[in-house]
C-alpha cells in the first residue's frame, strides 16, 4: 500500500514523480563531496605522473 506524503504541495509532488529529477536526487547523493575530492585527487595524481613521464623522455633525448 502507498502511504501519500500530505506535506508537500502539488508541484513538489509532480517535480519528484519526475524521472529526471529523481536523476537528479540520486546522482546527487552518489556524487558527495568527499567522493567529488577523492576523484579530483586521483586525477590529479595521474596527471601529475604521466607529466612526470613526459619530462622524462624529454630528458632522455
Amino acid at each position: 500500500m502507498f502511504l501519500e506524503d500530505y506535506s508537500k504541495s502539488p508541484l513538489q509532488k509532480q517535480l519528484l514523480s519526475s524521472n529526471f529529477i529523481k536523476g537528479i536526487i540520486i546522482m546527487s547523493e552518489i556524487l558527495t563531496p568527499n567522493l567529488v575530492a577523492q576523484v579530483l585527487t586521483t586525477l590529479g595524481s595521474v596527471g601529475f605522473f604521466l607529466l612526470a613521464i613526459q619530462a622524462l623522455r624529454i630528458l632522455k633525448q
